[in-house]
Formats: structure tokens, sequence, C-alpha cells
């Protein structure tokens, strides 16, 4: 198992494996990616995205499923959350599906409750985008 920052060249596979679950795409100017190996090989991704100098979301966390069950989230995510603690970032978002909240706050996530904190207007939008747009209830997390 290993973790490396996507290239250009990882590109083409990073939006591959977005597309395929109806994630948005990434692009490398504005997003830090990092792909998870296992046995050599491409097992998941994840990403940070830089909105501004002070705010940040975490997501786009997918494991194929040839490679589920291996511990890699775990992994992914906490390599994720210790690189946005390191970026000294003062606001770092997730936006997890509800099955998910659990394992979210093992790594220090906590929901986010719209009506007594401010949000990023940026994180707001993409916040209720998710609850339109996927079958699955979303929620808002903070680190």
């Amino acid at each position: 198992m290993g973790i490396k920052f996507a290239t250009s060249e990882d590109l083409e596979w990073i939006n591959n494996q977005y597309a395929s679950v109806g994630f948005v795409p990434s692009d490398l100017k504005q997003d830090k990616v990092a792909i998870i190996t296992y046995n050599g090989e491409n097992a998941g991704l994840g990403r940070l995205v830089h909105i501004d100098q002070n705010t940040m979301e975490m997501g786009g966390i997918y494991i194929l499923p040839q490679y589920r069950g291996n511990k890699l989230a775990g992994y992914l995510v906490s390599f994720l959350v210790q690189e946005a603690k390191q970026s000294n970032a003062s606001h770092v978002y997730c936006i997890p599906f509800e099955e998910l909240a659990t394992f979210y706050k093992k790594y220090g996530y906590k929901e986010v409750d719209t009506d007594q904190e401010a949000v990023h207007p940026t994180v707001m939008a993409k916040y209720k985008w998710c609850l339109q747009e996927y079958d699955k209830n979303v929620l808002l997390f903070a680190l």
C-alpha cells in the first residue's frame, strides 16, 4: 500500500474513476489529488479542493470495488486530513454520504449546524447541489 499525489499523467484515470460514480471531475490546478495503491496498482483516490487560502474541501474519496475491505479508505482519509492540517487552512470541510458519518468522525470531522455556523458560500453551494444531485442523503462536516 502506498499513497502518492497525482500528476497530469494521472488525470485521465482520475476523471474516469470519478465519472464512473457521478463525481465532479478534478482539475489539478485547484485540486490536490491523492492516489492510493495496493500491490502496485491504483486502488482508489481522494482530493483536497482549495477553495481559497483559508478553506479546503476534502472529497472524492473512492476505492475501486475490487480493493474494498483492505482499510484503504481509512489510510487515504487519514493522509488527506494530515495534509489539510499541514496546509494551515482554518476551515476544512467534507460532504459525506450520511451512512459514512461514523467513519469520518473517527478522523476528527464534526457535523456542521448550518443554522448556527457560517459556511463558505462555495462549500454551501456544493452541499446544496449534493443534496439535490444524489439519491442518498449527504451531511456537511468540518474538521
